[in-house]
């Protein structure tokens, strides 16, 4: 029930207009709805008394007796649809709200959230439980307490009526009850392993259609259609369990209703013959048996409405109420302009509990030095480049910015101050020039150009028929490898930070590429202090001092001479990629 109170608050909140608005629309169609039986029943009396004294009934006197009944109907008929504007509008706004408080949460938490929670899984949470949760206002929360209500007041009706016809009208509600309690338990748990299901559906259709290019390389779309297929089938399964459970509670209160119609119907038409009862006051009880099966027959979508918002509702919650590891202070330190000193004391981090990615790492660097990081994959280079913007929150040492600890900084100050052009390039559908400008979206048409050129892709540009105004593709699939990290460059460039981090910026391209991109940087690192990540010497030739990483520690640290010279891991490191480069260059002679 507390994930239905937070819901119920969410919507109230800055709403309270709307939803009162809302509530009146719904019982005055209520009242109209109750009005109308009584004055069948009236206008039914009115003629069988007339009829029986012998008087003929006129056009006119009908016409009059049944005016009532046209007027309560337009009244129910507007009413109804300003109840249905007014609360699809109200589930709109909770559900704009839902989204946007959603999307605003997950882009303000840290990597380890992201590392945590599929990319699908979270779409599936934005949309598909936002809708449940949309649906639970329009159905349970707006129509639940008018059911109830209108639900009471037909049973007071009834009893006050005609005391023995209402109990044999009500005997049959505490059995609904039971039942009704029995079928949201068991929507409950099958809803929730629906949500579950097309949450890991949304995660295979997302992986499938981001790697469609793999997919085809490797004639794999009969195996993703048979996995996808399989997790449809699971889900379908569950649904119609669910529809099963459903249909039959509901089915078995319209039994119950029928039921207690037909006996109402029977005594009622022997009270007739008694004297005890009128024909208007029978077509009476059994028009408000009528509307008291409106609700009876409501409880089982009611019923499914709510176990449905609870597992969607719990989903939701679980993902707003993570805390990103990742706090600013109160009032944090605005980082300004940096000279760019880096400091690391004795940091030890884990992209887990159990696994230490780097141990005890300390160094320094210079404001306007640079550095180049060099090891194997996994030896905890690259985690350097994930810290110093605080992507992750560090357990152990301290990392310092110009002699700040970053932890007192602000982060959109500290991530301002630093420009990461990674391994994998990301370019999002929209021009060239907003990509180059993404950072900084307020710079003119001369300045990007300007960033274009000293990254060496500006020419480039100019040959395509849009130039600037040139869309790219999903994931920059009209860009080669080169011409994306360059536009990345040009991008970095552009924002012009204190701090450059180039995260194995080169690893994905050719040799005439790398070249190119090395070129590039050359100017972009100039009087800034840059960290070069890589595993490739090709890219080391412009640091200042090389930091040698493994297995997590720094193994050595110094000048390219100083370590050849020392006939440790770097000596090492460098001696097989030189060998490596002879026999590449052996093998492309032969093939020439």
């Amino acid at each position: 029930m507390q994930t239905l109170s937070r819901i119920i608050k969410l919507t109230v909140s800055g709403n309270k207009t709307l939803l009162i608005s809302t509530y009146i629309a719904t019982f005055i169609s209520g009242i109209a709805l109750l009005l109308q039986p009584y004055l069948i029943g009236l206008v039914i009396d009115q003629v069988v008394e007339s009829l029986n004294r012998g008087e003929s009934v006129h056009v006119n006197q009908i016409l009059q007796s049944t005016s009532l009944i046209f007027i309560t109907g337009l009244i129910r008929g507007i009413a109804v649809y300003c109840q249905s504007y007014l609360s699809e509008k109200l589930a709109q706004k909770l559900a704009y709200t839902m989204r946007n408080k959603f999307y605003d949460h997950v882009q303000h938490m840290d990597f380890k959230f992201h590392d945590e929670f599929h990319t699908g899984n979270l779409m599936s949470r934005a949309i598909t439980d936002v809708e449940a949760m949309r649906m639970f206002v329009i159905g349970a929360m707006i129509r639940g307490p008018y059911f109830i209500l209108l639900f009471s007041v037909v049973s007071i009706i009834l009893l006050y009526n005609d005391l023995l016809l209402g109990i044999i009208a009500m005997s049959f509600m505490p059995v609904i009850g039971i039942m009704s309690s029995y079928t949201r338990l068991k929507l409950s748990s099958i809803w929730k392993i629906v949500q579950e299901q097309l949450a890991h559906l949304s995660v295979i259709l997302q992986e499938n259609l981001t790697g469609m290019k793999v997919v085809k390389s490797f004639n794999a779309q009969q195996h993703e259609v048979k996995k996808f297929d399989l997790e449809s089938f699971y889900i379908s399964k569950s649904m119609i369990r669910a529809t099963k459970i459903q249909t039959r509670n509901s089915s078995a209160l319209e039994f119950l209703y029928i039921l207690s119609t037909g006996l109402v119907v029977v005594i009622g038409a022997y009270k007739i013959i008694e004297g005890d009862l009128t024909a208007g006051q029978l077509a009476q009880f059994v028009f408000y048996l009528g509307v008291l099966a409106i609700p009876v027959r409501w409880i089982g979508m009611l019923v499914n409405n709510i176990a449905r918002t609870v597992s969607a509702g719990t989903r939701l919650f679980d993902v707003l109420d993570k805390k990103s590891e990742v706090q600013e202070l109160k009032s944090p330190i605005i980082l300004k302009k940096p000279q760019g000193e880096i400091t690391f004391k004795n940091v030890t981090f884990g992209y887990t509990e159990t696994k230490q990615a780097i141990k005890n790492i300390s160094f320094k660097i210079e404001p306007g030095e640079t550095v180049a990081f060099l090891g194997s994959p996994g030896s905890g280079k690259s985690t350097i480049a994930q810290l110093i913007p605080r992507f992750y929150e560090i357990k152990e040492g301290q990392i310092q910015i110009d002699g700040l600890d970053i932890k007192s900084l602000s982060l959109k100050s500290l991530r301002n101050n630093i420009g990461i052009v990674r391994q994998s390039p990301t370019l999002f559908p929209v021009s060239i020039s907003e990509n180059i400008a993404y950072q900084d979206i307020d710079s003119n048409q001369s300045e990007i150009e300007k960033a274009a050129k000293i990254a060496q892709i500006h020419n480039y540009i100019k040959t395509l028929p849009n130039a600037y105004q040139t869309i790219v593709n999903e994931d920059g699939s009209n860009l080669s490898g080169g011409q994306k990290q360059r536009i990345m460059i040009a991008r970095t460039i552009l924002h012009n930070p204190a701090i450059l981090l180039l995260d194995d910026s080169t690893s994905s391209v050719d040799a005439t590429t790398e070249e190119n991109i090395i070129n590039a940087m050359k100017k972009v690192m100039e009087n800034r202090t840059s960290i070069i990540i890589t595993h490739r010497l090709n890219t080391i030739k412009n640091a200042d001092r090389l930091i040698i990483f493994h297995e997590g520690e720094i193994a050595e640290e110094g000048t390219h001479n100083k370590l050849i010279k020392s006939n440790g891991l770097y000596k090492e490191i460098y001696n097989l990629q030189m060998i490596a480069d002879e026999k590449n260059k052996d093998i492309i002679e032969s093939l020439q």
